[in-house]
């Protein structure tokens, strides 16, 4: 898997490579670990207190939690093609 080489490449301390990597997981079906990385990458965004990041990782989680991959998150305004 391309996105967990990538975090383990920048040492698991990067937040955006941590949550790409939660995507991933979402998209694959694999709920419970998107759960579980997206935390991750949420907590390095708190002590960081970056709050752009911390807002978005806190929708990603709800929706992860809720079993919906990011893809179906995106607004159809945004130029991005939804999947049926």
């Amino acid at each position: 898997n391309l996105a967990l080489d990538v975090d383990k490449l920048s040492g698991g301390q990067n937040p955006i490579m941590i949550a790409t990597l939660a995507a991933a997981y979402a998209e694959a079906g694999r709920f419970p670990e998107a759960v579980g990385t997206i935390q991750r990458a949420l907590q390095l965004a708190t002590a960081q207190n970056n709050g752009p990041q911390i807002t978005t990782f806190q929708m990603e989680l709800g929706m992860y939690q809720a079993g919906t991959p990011l893809h179906a998150g995106v607004p159809a305004s945004s130029g991005q093609q939804q999947k049926p």
